[in-house]
């Protein structure tokens, strides 16, 4: 008995075959849209995704090897000293060909001793923003810079410049946002950068075309990206700035916050913690002032503050604004010079208290002081200085007093529960 088997329409039969065939050509295609990608034995099973595009994260890294040729022809990596001694990797913008820019940031705004970059001429240094314009070797063509047409607020990535004792070395950065705000120390707008883009300041910013996009700064509490043109425009000033005395005002200020501006009875300003004994200040500010204004401009932040303060030069005179309690009276200070080579050893400038059993107890460190050079912090104890264990307030002073002319005295100290030593030197 002969079984019934169904058989396959013409129609079927025609449509398989145009399937197999369509199939073919896709995989033909495939082949020759994406010719760096592996052959398959079997092309049938794995043709769609044969056709599929590569992954973002494939196209970015394509990206990054072609940009980083360009980029980094731009980039000089330099060691920048602080005062405690501790050096720093910062990248470098070279914006000329023998100039670059590059921030040096730390003590942004004071009056201690400026950061050095190691291995580079300094020309020029902006103390408010930190920006200085060094002299670097050779000479490379800059990319081009980034200008947006317009508030660039749209999502994007950007490329991150960092830089490490191996050189630079650059990343993707996803940027949610960028939000215009204002800054006293920078000219033009600048960028609110989102906190999750995990970005420092001193870090340079490109577009994935290799355009400079700008220069990552602290700004209110937070990060933003300062625009090249306008990081190019003050770097350009800074170079053809003719080179003037710094000024100083011996004074040293801190944000109010709603107790203290409670206390003080003021709404705004910056409140006075220190002032020099032998600065310009002596006779016209005292601690727990409150600075509410500087030549008629008001200090509302810190940023204020520097804007105006730290570009003062020798011999300029300012109108400052000061209540005291309920009243509010102007003070003329005429900026002092910033001693560049004093002969005298550099005062210890340490204020201590005996700690029993585990040594001196750091409650001040002045300003300048061969201390505050050392890294000594206010709530260090002292527990070593030269061959002198657990030393009282009194004998630690001494000791350093005696020592630290010729040649460093080495300091134990306890800090946070851990333990470090340092050298404190008097010499200029």
């Amino acid at each position: 008995m002969q079984l019934n088997r169904p058989a396959v329409s013409r129609d079927t039969r025609q449509l398989l075959a145009i399937v197999l065939i369509a199939l073919a050509v896709l995989w033909v295609f495939a082949r020759i849209r994406f010719p760096n990608r592996a052959p398959t034995a079997n092309p049938v099973p794995p043709v769609l995704a044969q056709l599929a595009p590569a992954s973002a994260f494939d196209d970015m890294v394509g990206a990054m090897a072609q940009l980083e040729p360009r980029v980094r022809t731009a980039i000089v990596a330099l060691e920048v000293e602080h005062r405690t001694a501790t050096r720093a990797s910062m990248p470098a913008y070279r914006f000329r060909d023998d100039l670059a820019l590059v921030l040096t940031e730390g003590d942004a705004g004071g009056e201690s001793p400026e950061p050095t970059v190691v291995g580079a001429g300094r020309l020029a240094r902006d103390r408010a923003s930190a920006l200085t314009v060094v002299r670097v070797p050779g000479s490379s063509p800059a990319p081009a810079v980034w200008t947006p047409q317009r508030p660039p607020s749209a999502p994007r990535f950007l490329v991150a410049a960092t830089a490490s004792a191996r050189g630079t070395s650059l990343r993707p950065v996803f940027v949610g946002s960028l939000r215009e705000a204002l800054s006293p120390i920078w000219p033009g707008v600048i960028w609110n950068l989102p906190p999750e883009t995990g970005l420092a300041a001193g870090t340079l910013m490109f577009t994935v075309d290799g355009a400079f996009a700008g220069l990552v700064v602290t700004h209110d509490g937070h990060f933003a990206l300062v625009p090249a043109r306008s990081v190019i425009e003050m770097a350009e000033r800074l170079a053809r700035a003719d080179t003037r005395p710094e000024g100083r005002l011996g004074v040293e200020v801190v944000p109010l916050t709603p107790a203290t501006a409670a206390a003080t009875g003021a709404n705004a300003g910056m409140l006075v913690t220190w002032v020099d004994p032998d600065g310009p200040a002596a006779d016209q500010l005292t601690v727990t002032d409150v600075i509410e204004a500087v030549d008629d401009t008001s200090i509302a932040t810190p940023d204020h503050w520097r804007a105006r303060v730290a570009r003062l030069v020798e011999g300029q005179t300012v109108v400052v604004s000061v209540r005291r309690g309920t009243l509010v009276r102007t003070a003329r200070i005429t900026a002092g010079g910033v001693a560049a080579n004093p002969t005298d050893p550099r005062p210890i400038g340490l204020t201590l208290r005996s700690a029993p059993r585990l040594g001196a107890e750091v409650i001040r460190v002045e300003p300048q002081s061969a201390a505050f050079r050392a890294g000594l912090q206010a709530g260090d104890v002292i527990t070593v200085v030269g061959d002198l264990e657990r030393p009282t307030a009194a004998a630690a002073s001494r000791a350093l007093a005696a020592g630290g002319v010729d040649r460093p005295v080495v300091i134990g100290i306890t800090r946070a529960g851990r333990h470090h030593v340092l050298a404190l030197d008097r010499k200029w």
